[in-house]
């Protein structure tokens, strides 16, 4: 009886990986911190567990940009390191000890949470803020009094972080502790626009302050609070939202915040569509891909239009957000005009103009050109990928592939492909690879 060819897939599949595993650490044993850094990079990215030794070894190397790279290897892996190898990082780097901060799960749990109430005492913000994120993580009850004295602090990432981390451990954290951040001009953007955002996820009768915040004469709040009013119910906020986008003299970025919203949460999106509309032809470009993405929900009279306008379009971002509709919509000349952009070569509209004609199942000739390696990874991939599914490659030019490209990834879905199209030709590669 003949082997099941998917056995001997996954086989192959094993193989190449250890093959490009055992290539890769070769640079380990370099003497440049640059290398075994990327070294190690590499292989947490390809899930290798057979270099945690050797990792746990890197961490007493003199380069901290070595030490972090393993740290962050031995943390995807998940693999044990002593208390001692852990309190000896306490001596590095702000960069090393944020990393040991963040993998304090490494350790059993009473020492990692008597070793991060060290970490908060650090004397950086930045390595608290990872503390406090790990003592979320792994839930350590005992430090919320150390926690809850956090709030005080002047910086105002390490009072957020702290805030964040009360919640998690379960502890009340007044609303006026929220507000007092929202509406403090004082603060930075991304602080205000984070508090709001967690008092939403946090409070039940948040929607006063949301409206508040959204009806405020600052644009990064009050754009943040209409996004936000995306997960509320769309008759408490519908109104706010027609307000808005009744005026196009606002500013591009709370349309887009109005929109992205009303999309979110309003199920009838007739009266929303009539309004969206209007800002196709707006001077913002992201407000016209915000208006396009609602006109898109329907199959109203301006759907067709809409996407022709975009895959004709000067612009490749507006190409690119239209190019997937075209499989719902697959009129001759939408086709055309991605088989047009395709030929164009630009890497933004590539990939969705792969997939788009191998979701199809049209054969074009430009798809071969991009199997070309001056082309990025992601673009040859898809490229192999719709050669595959439209039947425009021979399974001796996969062969050639698996045995010979430079590209893990490409060589992979070459071997999927061979197993589709020629199964019967795994076993004989097998005995070559």
């Amino acid at each position: 009886m003949r082997e099941n060819p998917r056995k001997a897939l996954n086989r192959l599949k094993r193989n190449l990986i250890e093959s490009e595993v055992q290539k890769i650490s070769e640079g380990l044993d370099s003497s440049n911190a640059i290398v075994i850094a990327t070294t190690l990079n590499e292989l947490k990215k390809l899930k290798d567990p057979l270099h945690m030794y050797r990792a746990k070894e890197l961490l007493s190397h003199e380069s901290d940009l070595v030490v972090t790279a393993a740290l962050k290897y031995l943390n995807a892996m998940n693999h044990p390191i002593s208390v001692e190898e852990m309190k000896s990082l306490l001596k590095r780097s702000v960069k090393v000890r944020k990393e040991a901060a963040k993998s304090i799960n490494l350790i059993g749990f009473g020492q990692a949470c008597k070793l991060l109430g060290v970490f908060l005492g650090d004397v950086s913000s930045d390595v608290r803020i990872f503390a406090l994120r790990s003592i979320s993580k792994i839930g350590c009850d005992s430090l919320s009094e150390e926690v809850m004295k956090l709030l005080d602090n002047s910086d105002s990432k390490v009072k957020l972080e702290s805030i964040k981390t009360l919640l998690e451990l379960g502890e009340n954290v007044e609303d006026k502790t929220f507000v007092d951040m929202i509406f403090n001009a004082s603060l930075p953007d991304q602080i205000r626009l984070a508090a709001l955002k967690l008092y939403v996820l946090n409070f039940v009768e948040s929607l006063s302050v949301l409206k508040k915040a959204a009806n405020s004469s600052y644009p990064p709040l009050s754009s943040g609070a209409l996004e936000l009013m995306g997960n509320m119910k769309c008759d408490d906020v519908w109104e706010i939202f027609k307000l808005v986008l009744s005026n196009r003299g606002n500013l591009p970025s709370k349309i887009c915040s109005a929109l992205n919203g009303a999309l979110k949460n309003c199920s009838d999106k007739l009266e929303l569509e009539k309004l969206a509309i209007n800002y196709l032809d707006h001077p913002s470009l992201k407000v016209r891909i915000a208006a396009f993405r609602v006109v898109m929900t329907s199959d109203g009279a301006y759907t067709l239009d809409a996407i022709e306008d975009f895959l004709n379009s000067g612009d490749r971002d507006m190409k690119a957000v239209a190019i997937p509709f075209v499989y719902k919509y697959p009129s001759e000349e939408n086709v055309e005009a991605v088989k047009r952009i395709l030929k164009e070569g630009d890497e933004k509209t590539l990939v969705p103009a792969l997939k788009v004609l191998r979701r199809l199942g049209l054969k074009e000739e430009a798809v071969r050109d991009y199997i070309d390696k001056r082309y990025p990874s992601n673009v040859r991939i898809q490229a192999l990928k719709t050669l595959v599914m439209t039947k425009e490659v021979t399974d001796a030019e996969l062969e050639n592939y698996v045995e010979s490209y430079d590209l893990l990834k490409f060589r992979l879905v070459a071997l999927e492909g061979l197993s589709r199209i020629a199964p019967e030709k795994l076993l004989e590669l097998e005995e070559r690879v």
